[in-house]
């Protein structure tokens, strides 16, 4: 993704090629961080898997409360002054004149999405702000509403501007719009740009065979896109996160960039991934997550979320057997181990250590954990499996199962509400 030089004006936007995974956890307002410094921006793993895929980061209400910190006054007349005129009379003379909508304010019309393959959840259609659309984008794609609040300022300054113009939100978060061509108008607007940024970015982890940048590839990350003879270095990218950065804009940092975080390095500075740091260090704390948080990345045996309707939940009967498995994504920062005090393994969730109606002669660890990780050891990043027999209860009835993962004696893992959902008759 990139900008129009010739319409944009006030900001340098950063240059972007085009715009996935999900996590949980507390949600935050915007907090600042102290004393950042470039010597601790890490270029293999530029943001955990855990915060950049964590939905649950903010309500909807949480949004436009930072919106509206962020930019208390919105000049919707254009009333400033600006280049020796006034904000009015020089957006007038560009092609945008006031009113002049802040992002707090805006609102709009957007249709319906379904899930697919990449946002596991449909977005409603209706009227809606700015705020909502951020949320529900974030619901629907398991992207935190955090980063799309940073991809926004990053490509376009439109949390903090107070007189964006209308090209600022039909490219949103640069989607669509590559270095070498015009932007494609079939992504024009705001939800579309937020929708396919999120969606771009949970692509790039299930299909990350089809780009250029994955975890756990060594690949060449250059200084700057467009300038080969800047050069830049190889990085085993660590995570689905930083390899996403990478694929929507494919640069890094260089030292002079990393020397200089609010200001300009040399000719071969980029700043677009640099400027995505140093900001979600500003607004939200640190980048690192939690070191014990999970991914859900196949499931067999269980239903999906939506199947949870007696016409086409699993249908057992009394003292039936099942058997069922998910694999999971280590989005933590620390490994995962099937033996010892700490060992990880499934556990009964909602309430926590909820005694399972579908244990008894069901070979568990006992009857609030069902079974260990299958594999000795997996590192962050990897994938674990779990697999287990579910003896179906004498009772008729609908039954919802929920599971979680804990490090047994330290912690349990974020919640990502895994379900096992059964009719028996």
């Amino acid at each position: 993704m990139r900008y129009t030089p010739s319409l944009l004006r006030k900001v340098a936007f950063s240059l972007t090629i085009f715009g996935l995974m999900i996590s949980f956890g507390v949600a935050t307002l915007g907090q600042s961080a102290s004393a950042l410094s470039g010597s601790e921006f890490n270029a293999s793993n530029i943001i955990d898997d855990s915060v950049f895929f964590n939905k649950n980061s903010m309500s909807a209400a949480e949004v436009q409360a930072f919106l509206n910190a962020k930019l208390p006054v919105c000049d919707t007349n254009g009333t400033q002054p600006y280049a020796g005129t006034t904000r009015a009379a020089y957006g007038a003379s560009r092609g945008y004149p006031a009113p002049y909508t802040c992002l707090k304010d805006y609102t709009q019309a957007i249709p319906a999405k379904s899930a697919d393959a990449y946002c596991s959840g449909g977005v409603s259609a209706g009227t809606k702000s700015a705020a909502q659309i951020i949320y529900d984008v974030a619901q629907a794609c398991g992207v935190s509403p955090k980063v799309l609040l940073i991809l926004l300022q990053k490509e376009q300054s439109l949390v903090t501007d107070d007189w964006p113009w209308s090209i600022q939100y039909r490219s949103a978060t640069g989607f669509g719009c590559p270095d070498t061509a015009e932007c494609d108008s079939a992504y024009y607007g705001y939800f579309n740009q937020v929708y396919n940024a999120a969606r771009q970015y949970r692509r790039y982890v299930v299909q990350a065979d089809y780009f250029n940048y994955a975890a756990g590839r060594t690949s060449f990350v250059s200084y700057q896109a467009n300038a080969p003879n800047c050069g830049g270095t190889n990085l085993t990218i660590q995570n689905g996160a930083t390899a996403g950065l990478y694929n929507y804009t494919p640069y890094q940092p260089n030292a002079a960039a990393l020397a200089n975080l609010y200001g300009t390095g040399d000719s071969c500075s980029a700043y677009g991934n640099r400027n995505f740091w140093r900001m979600f260090n500003d607004w939200f704390g640190s980048v690192r997550g939690a070191a014990y948080s999970w991914q859900m990345l196949t499931q067999y045996g269980y239903t999906d979320a939506n199947k949870t309707t007696a016409a086409n939940m699993n249908t057992l009967t009394p003292g039936s057997r099942v058997y069922v498995g998910f694999t999971a994504r280590n989005t933590g920062n620390v490994a995962w181990t099937n033996s010892g005090p700490n060992a990880v393994m499934i556990g009964t969730a909602s309430p926590l250590e909820r005694q399972s109606t579908f244990a008894p002669g069901s070979n568990w660890l006992s009857p609030t954990r069902p079974a260990l990780l299958k594999e000795a050891s997996v590192a962050p990043g990897g994938t674990g499996t779990f697999e287990f027999w579910m003896t179906a209860p004498a009772s008729g009835g609908v039954y919802n199962e929920r599971f979680n993962l804990i490090a047994n004696g330290i912690a349990w893992f974020n919640d990502v509400g895994l379900s096992y959902y059964a009719k028996v008759n």
